[in-house]
């Protein structure tokens, strides 16, 4: 199937895959922007008595938030190599799923460490390799938004000239 409206002619499926992968990095990119500079700083201010409570309430509900776009996010992204747009080199694809995968081995073998570790109560080495390890993430998500955003130009200019 193929949409052709005001000149635009490429596969729905991979327009589908192309916005679908832009939306899920792009509300990412939001949430770990505002985990990064406002919640984790907030961690220093709960008392060591509700520290216990308040992580493991912050692990289950951020759970719930991302645990859905990030899903997306790969296996859109990892579509995106073979079924993409052939207009757009399969460079940025792969450059693109290269960095969701940079974000899932951070995610698993630190973040997900350094939370383990601060379920048991506030340590404050503990919290600052959290923190400052997080960056990793933040700057994938950060580089990814750029590359998909540039990705979506490259599609909608290719199908407007």
């Amino acid at each position: 199937m193929t949409i052709k409206h005001y000149r635009l002619t490429f596969s729905f499926m991979e327009t589908i895959l192309v916005l679908t992968n832009v939306i899920s990095t792009i509300f990412m990119l939001g949430v770990i922007w505002v985990v990064q500079v406002v919640h984790y700083p907030l961690f220093t201010y709960v008392s060591r008595n509700n520290f216990y409570e308040f992580h493991n309430l912050h692990s289950k509900n951020i759970s719930f938030i991302v645990i859905f776009p990030m899903l997306v996010e790969l296996i859109s992204s990892g579509l995106l190599i073979k079924f993409h747009p052939d207009s757009i080199p399969t460079n940025y694809f792969i450059v693109s799923f290269v960095l969701v995968l940079l974000i899932w081995i951070s995610t698993f073998l630190l973040q997900v460490k350094y939370h383990g570790s601060l379920s048991n109560g506030f340590d404050y080495t503990q919290f600052k390799k959290l923190v400052d390890t997080n960056w990793i993430r933040t700057i994938c998500w950060t580089v990814r938004s750029v590359i998909v955003i540039y990705i979506l130009t490259l599609l909608v200019n290719s199908n407007i000239n």
